[in-house]
């Protein structure tokens, strides 16, 4: 399923910027994808994964989320490329839009909400991962009345990397709700 997303550092201003993220970027997909990314792909370096998933990959990604049980290993991202279904490399590796047979250009998404800026749409990124050294930041697209207009992202969630993990569908549904008092979870 197609939920816009984004992958992201914290800027100095209070927003954030990053890289776009294409297929399941709910908590309990994408959430849960770089959770395990963090604690098993990246052995617990920080630096070293936002590197790897903001840096090298500068065009954004399609799929992040491994088809089979368990998060891609390090090796995969030396490999990540967009390639068809029909492909025999496809879901071997993750699907990134600068490599393979997509080869796009950077696309760097930007945003201060709630100060309105051009380079952020929340209707259209629905999901941001705002990457820290000690976890991250979980975002969604919100307005209680749903106004588009009046939209931002607001943060639902802060995933502490030194915990258990987290239940990623209550953190979905915190998305839709207004009575958390507190992003720890």
């Amino acid at each position: 399923m197609s939920e816009r997303g984004a992958i992201a550092r914290p800027t100095t201003e209070g927003g954030w910027w990053g890289r776009y993220h294409h297929h399941d970027t709910h908590p309990p997909r994408l959430g849960r994808a770089l959770w395990w990314l963090y604690h098993h792909t990246f052995g617990q370096d920080h630096a070293e994964m936002a590197r790897a998933l903001i840096d090298e990959h500068p065009a954004g990604w399609s799929d992040l989320v491994q088809p089979a049980p368990g998060p891609f290993e390090r090796a995969a991202f030396d490999r990540a490329g967009y390639r068809s279904p029909n492909d025999p490399g496809w879901g071997q590796a993750p699907a990134c839009y600068c490599h393979g047979d997509r080869s796009e250009n950077e696309q760097m998404l930007m945003c201060q909400c709630p100060v309105e800026n051009a380079a952020c749409d929340p209707w259209q990124i629905e999901w941001a991962y705002v990457l820290l050294t000690g976890g991250m930041f979980v975002l969604t697209s919100w307005h209680p009345e749903r106004d588009r207009h009046l939209s931002a992202h607001r943060a639902v969630a802060l995933v502490q990397w030194h915990r258990p993990e987290p239940h990623w569908r209550e953190i979905e549904d915190r998305g839709r709700r207004t009575d958390f008092h507190t992003l720890a979870l």
